[in-house]
């Protein structure tokens, strides 16, 4: 039986030979985490390194890796109150001089509604509710609120440069259809 990295290392030459561009999440192993007293399951994706949460609040944090030049991009996973609109709102009050509004999706999965939110601009990073808002350009954000009747709500916020977060768009939209819920 062939290890987990000689398939990596396969897949590396493989890529370098055929021109691919390749992300760490290509080469490392999902995280599984779990949630909700271990009732819902969520494959993070390879590459993005598991983080002491900045706030007591946020029950998962991770690193995004960022692409050349850009700074980290940062990964929350969290139970929290309010409405999905409420919620979705108050990202979108996030940001200033946005190009668009958010692309906002609903899917309706067993046991499980995920909304999604995508939007880029002028993101305003604060550290706490109460701390004060720290402006940064080019930034984008990649979200999901997953709506459970015997749950609650779970977000999952993905959140930093706009390049860093465009290099993991496909990891994110993988991570959320990972999403396992008993």
């Amino acid at each position: 039986m062939r290890s987990v990295s000689s398939f990596a290392a396969i897949g590396f030459v493989l890529a370098l030979t055929c021109g691919l561009t390749l992300r760490a999440e290509d080469l490392v192993a999902p995280t599984e985490i779990s949630v909700a007293g271990g009732k819902v399951k969520i494959e993070v994706p390879g590459g993005w390194e598991k983080q002491e949460p900045r706030s007591r609040i946020i029950e998962f944090e991770f690193e995004i890796p960022p692409v050349k030049g850009d700074a980290n991009g940062r990964f929350t996973v969290m139970g929290a109150g309010g409405s999905v609109k409420a919620n979705l709102d108050r990202w979108q009050g996030q940001f200033v001089n946005a190009a668009a509004k958010p692309t906002i999706t609903e899917t309706k999965k067993e046991k499980m509604t995920v909304h999604t939110f995508e939007m880029e601009g002028t993101y305003k990073d604060q550290a706490g509710p109460f701390a004060p808002a720290v402006q940064k350009e080019n930034y984008k954000m990649m979200a999901a609120i997953l709506e459970t009747k015997q749950y609650g709500l779970i977000f999952l916020k993905a959140y930093g440069p706009r390049e860093t977060l465009s290099k993991s768009d496909e990891a994110f939209k993988k991570m959320i259809e990972s999403i396992q819920v008993e």
